[in-house]
């Protein structure tokens, strides 16, 4: 009789979905350890692109807001640490940004996607509404970030009247939470730098790194009610002038060598996963196919773009097929 096999992960970066679904697991679940203990105020990982960035700070979300569901965790490493997971796992409210969408357009529409992206975070903490614990001016704050998107599209997009209004969003979010949960709030941020790269090939850089200016200035420096931060890009602008002011912020490139086997599969990872689809012995092939590069971690990893598209390949997996052998 022939095993049933979870599926490759493929183009899966919501750590929920992940564990929810039938797909195959490398656990990574020790990062939540080691970044939460090594952590500054603010902390910026740049990872390249297809290194599991936006899973990892999937899973960090997943682990630390309050209302999780605690049993995405079961069975993985990091639950040995159970003084750990009591101290953090569930106790914080998290405002979750992703930048991803925010590349496509001219300034204006750059101007709405972030509306958008700021009345979506507000929609997420709908508990805010009826909160005894936020007076009316309170209320209104919460309401006016609820209803960002339906203003004017003259009176958006225009820089001044954006940073005075908008740029607050974030940071009034922080406060509110704080004031109803009586906890710090962590922040994670998805994609940092894509709407400048997007920008500086667009000729919309200084407007759009006057944007970003005013959004994390206010949210990361300074900010009372923020128990820390965690920013995740690829290489490229990660030292652009949007966050060339934020002076507490703490860099985990190249030459700090930590979590860097949290991005990308070891050796003995891409092994241990070959094996379990039957096919050990293409172990070989795979390290001509997908190089391994140690230029951002301890040891050498293999990107899982393209680990999990070779191995698909050599076992036959195509979209909504589970894999037999």
């Amino acid at each position: 009789m022939q095993e049933c096999r979870k599926l490759l992960p493929i183009g899966v970066d919501r750590f929920e979905d992940l564990r929810l679904g039938p797909y195959h697991y490398l656990d990574k679940s020790l990062l939540l350890y080691e970044i939460i203990k090594h952590a500054s105020i603010v902390n910026m990982i740049p990872r390249p692109g297809r290194f599991g960035r936006s899973l990892n700070l999937s899973m960090l979300r997943q682990f630390l807001s309050i209302g999780a569901d605690p049993t995405l965790f079961e069975g993985l490493q990091i639950t040995q640490y159970k003084d750990f997971c009591n101290r953090n796992q569930g106790k914080y409210p998290v405002l979750y940004l992703d930048l991803k969408g925010l590349c496509i357009g001219d300034f204006p529409t750059i101007c709405r996607q972030v509306d958008q992206m700021l009345c979506a975070a507000a929609q997420s903490f709908s508990e805010l509404a009826t909160s005894p614990a936020l007076d009316e001016k309170d209320l209104r704050e919460y309401d006016s970030i609820l209803h960002l998107s339906e203003m004017p599209q003259e009176t958006q997009c225009e820089q001044d009247s954006y940073v005075s209004s908008q740029a607050w969003a974030p940071t009034i979010l922080t406060r509110l939470l704080y004031k109803h949960y009586r906890k710090k709030v962590v922040v994670l941020v998805d994609a940092y730098n894509d709407p400048l790269n997007y920008a500086y090939f667009n000729g919309l850089y200084e407007k759009v790194d006057s944007l970003l200016r005013g959004l994390f200035h206010r949210l990361l420096k300074g900010n009372a009610h923020l128990r820390f931060a965690v920013l995740t890009g690829d290489f490229q602008t990660c030292k652009g002038t949007a966050f060339a002011g934020l002076n507490n912020f703490y860099l985990w490139d190249s030459s700090r060598r930590f979590f860097g086997e949290y991005f990308g599969f070891t050796e003995d990872e891409v092994q241990s996963m070959l094996a379990y689809y039957g096919i050990p012995e293409k172990m070989d092939s795979l390290r001509a196919s997908c190089s391994s590069s140690a230029s951002f971690s301890r040891i050498p990893v293999y990107c899982p773009g393209d680990v999990l598209r070779y191995a698909a390949q050599c076992i036959g997996q195509t979209a909504g097929t589970i894999p037999r052998r």
